[in-house]
């Protein structure tokens, strides 16, 4: 196809010009990296999806990321979601999960985690008309490599639900322009067992601003859907707080 070409060229030119850029936040493809033991990340973020026929607008997304030790990550996320095509909003799933990094080669060498989440709906709370009730489990491996003039890392995993079991996964690359700025790509797919898939291609940045706090920005697109109404625009934009 030739969108995935093009996204594959547009890759390697931002690799050419410009390091050590990683996945997660604000990219939907996540990476192997844990939060400093004793430490805490916490992106507060805007997310849209835009397609023809309805807004989906998660407002605020809260993503809490608490470090154990050297490897191992602690989260709970959770939004408040907004759906204008259908007129209703509330609460969506709640996900908890453990990030460990079993592989770390260091600096410049192979790092490879799971990260095995579980999404589900609280009891007692005013729930978006979307959100899927049951449990959803994710079971993900994340791997990532800094190759000095870019780094680049891909996850792929299982997601088992009550409503259908599927497949997810992606590629980033990404480089460092600054000692503030990191600018990032990827292409990014979840695919329902027998219902199709959803294939987006994202470019998005990081901008330190000061010690504890960094801009997190992200626009794309979806290059493919067959599993629903086309998103004509996916975006991401929030603030995260290292303390």
């Amino acid at each position: 196809m030739r969108a995935p070409r093009a996204f594959l060229a547009s890759l390697l030119a931002l690799g050419a010009v410009a390091a050590h850029a990683e996945g997660g936040p604000p990219l939907l493809t996540d990476d192997p990296g844990t939060v400093e033991p004793g430490h805490w990340e916490i992106n507060l973020a805007w997310t849209a999806e835009r397609s023809a026929g309805a807004k989906h607008d998660e407002v605020p997304l809260a993503d809490i990321n608490y470090g154990l030790n050297d490897a191992t990550q602690l989260k709970f996320e959770m939004p408040w979601a907004v759906e204008t095509g259908r007129g209703t909003n509330g609460f969506g799933a709640a996900i908890v999960g453990v990030k460990w990094r079993f592989i770390d080669q260091g600096e410049r060498g192979w790092l490879v985690s799971t990260y095995p989440q579980a999404a589900f709906l609280p009891p007692g709370l005013h729930h978006a008309a979307s959100a899927e009730s049951g449990v959803t489990w994710l079971l993900p491996i994340e791997v990532q490599r800094d190759f000095g003039a870019f780094d680049a890392g891909f996850d792929v995993g299982r997601t088992l639900a009550h409503a259908g079991d599927g497949w997810f996964g992606g590629v980033d690359l990404g480089r460092r322009i600054s000692e503030r700025v990191e600018l990032l790509a990827e292409l990014h797919d979840e695919t329902s067992d027998g219902d199709g898939h959803e294939l987006v291609f994202d470019v998005g940045a990081r901008a330190k601003l000061a010690e504890h706090f960094t801009l997190l920005a992200s626009l794309g697109t979806d290059v493919d859907n067959t599993s629903g109404p086309r998103n004509r625009v996916v975006s991401y934009l929030g603030l995260q707080l290292n303390l």
